[in-house]
């Protein structure tokens, strides 16, 4: 499917809050992207034996921690389009007048990770 241009958008509550929900979600997978490989390494390192933490460096399987720090935005992408599925089928299935038209446009995009340009009236 190819990304329609909006002109003329105007957020209502229901939008704005699903977008809050999103940038928040975004900003929660930020941070887990940093955390996660930051809390394995000080788990590996949290000992005062020479030993043990060079034992548990070798023996953390950083490859799973990879593999997980990739997941992330696969999840927000999986996110992303369940919300824009919602707010099309909930509030937008049946678009009465031209605003509530656009809203399901907008939501169409995003559900198809389109980059937006919304366009001046």
């Amino acid at each position: 499917m190819t990304c329609r241009p909006i002109q003329g958008l105007k957020f209502d509550e229901k939008t704005r809050d699903a977008l809050l929900d999103l940038a928040k979600r975004r900003r929660i997978a930020k941070i887990l992207n940093y955390l996660l490989p930051s809390a394995v390494t000080i788990n590996a390192l949290m000992t005062d034996r020479v030993f043990v933490a060079s034992y548990n460096i070798t023996s953390t399987d950083y490859e799973s921690v990879a593999t997980a720090m990739q997941t992330l935005p696969r999840i927000y992408r999986n996110r992303v389009e369940t919300i824009s599925h919602y707010m099309i089928f909930t509030h937008y299935s049946n678009p009465v007048t031209p605003q509530e038209r656009k809203l399901q446009i907008f939501w169409e995009n995003m559900s198809y990770h389109c980059k937006m340009e919304i366009l001046p009236q």
